[in-house]
């Protein structure tokens, strides 16, 4: 049966180093906001509160279906 692993930590912790040492599917919300927005740093979040609100919540769908997908085939994460 596939494993869900979540790490959660202050920034700078070393979650994404400790991450990329283990064989499983890595999804970061980070690298989700990169891909989707064009950026994960500081001025991401200097948008409306309501802007911000309905990225979020995109990530947050991404986010769920990365992982669903990667369990249902059977994949840690």
């Amino acid at each position: 049966m596939a494993k869900l692993t979540i790490l959660r930590g202050v920034s700078g912790s070393g979650k994404s180093t400790w991450a990329a040492t283990q064989s499983a599917v890595v999804v970061s919300r980070d690298a989700i906001r990169l891909a989707f927005f064009g950026s994960a740093d500081q001025d991401y979040y200097k948008v409306d509160k309501d802007v911000l609100a309905d990225k979020e919540r995109t990530v947050t769908i991404l986010q769920d279906a990365a992982i669903a997908g990667a369990l249902r085939s059977g994949k840690d994460v």
